[in-house]
């Protein structure tokens, strides 16, 4: 049982690490596109000041438009101290310095697995859950006490056995040897031994029932984890269609400013949105991932 609470700290602390380091991942683009948004909101602000000065635009709707600025800085700066939370967390689990800069990669090329099947996942995670062979081992144990307790009621034999020599009596001989045995059984223990026995026989039926019960939860969380993979995977395919058509936009916007058709305000724009996006699916890939290593973990294997 003890290695077995070895190997769930050892699947809980991957798991741990394997969400901080997505989620910094997932910090760090979605505070560059923040940035990008506020880099279009200043200049959206500056091209309606300049049309107030040239009179093609009212005051008021100029200072309409200061609002998503000041938005986009809260934004910033919020991203930005989540950020900076995420990897002082990432420091601590890794047990590094918390004032270590960390460069992480973004390669998400391996970060999907291929799973096997539904029946697959739950026949592997009743054989190799780790909470299941801890209750099963609970069961071992309570089959052990019993077993004790009814050997309280086998009398304790003792065999004898002893070798000696004398030369003080000249009658006798000198070398002879003895054996025999002893037995030993309580007649009367005021029905402590038949306590024992149910005690032992309760904790063993207990044992049992709460095997029964880690087996049918752990059932339920694989299909649980497993409806979640699946869910996930229809968030990404939407992740990479926005993406795509954010990717189209920021072309056609670029295609736009080198015809003088729009603003520089709109091509910066469009460009954070690509950001968001990219921000967006990357989230989506990783939230994936996230889940078949919490599913890993449920069917007692290390995540990957």
């Amino acid at each position: 049982m003890s290695k077995i609470h070895v190997t769930q700290a050892e699947n809980d602390v991957i798991l741990r690490v394997r969400q901080l380091y997505f989620n910094s991942l997932i910090a760090q683009l979605k505070f560059e596109a923040a940035q990008q948004q506020l880099k279009a909101s200043e200049m959206t602000y500056q091209e309606d000041a300049e049309s107030v000065g040239n009179g093609r635009m009212l005051e008021v709707t100029a200072l309409e438009g200061h609002a998503p600025m000041l938005d986009a800085k809260q934004e910033v700066l919020t991203q930005k101290l989540q950020l900076h939370d995420l990897m002082l967390a990432l420091d601590d689990a890794l047990g590094l310095p918390l004032s270590t800069q960390l460069v992480l990669s973004a390669d998400t090329s391996e970060a999907i697995l291929s799973l096997p099947t539904r029946e697959e996942c739950v026949r592997a995670a009743l054989a190799q859950s780790t909470w299941v062979l801890e209750a099963q081992q609970a069961v071992t144990k309570a089959k052990a006490g019993l077993a004790a307790a009814r050997d309280a009621y086998v009398p304790d034999v003792t065999g004898l056995a002893r070798y000696s020599y004398q030369s003080g009596v000249p009658l006798l001989v000198h070398n002879f040897g003895s054996f025999g045995f002893s037995l030993t059984y309580d007649l009367f223990d005021g029905g402590r031994r038949s306590a024992e026995t149910k005690v032992a026989r309760t904790a063993l039926a207990e044992a049992q029932v709460n095997l029964d019960k880690i087996q049918h939860e752990v059932e339920v969380a694989v299909e649980s984890s497993y409806d979640r993979v699946e869910q996930l995977h229809g968030v990404l395919d939407v992740a990479k269609e926005s993406l795509d058509v954010r990717s189209e936009s920021a072309r056609l916007a670029d295609r736009r400013i080198e015809q003088d058709a729009a603003l520089e305000s709109n091509q910066a724009e469009a460009h954070a949105k690509v950001t968001a996006a990219k921000a967006g699916l990357l989230e989506a890939t990783l939230g994936v991932s996230l889940a078949q290593a919490d599913l890993m973990r449920i069917m007692g294997k290390a995540p990957r």
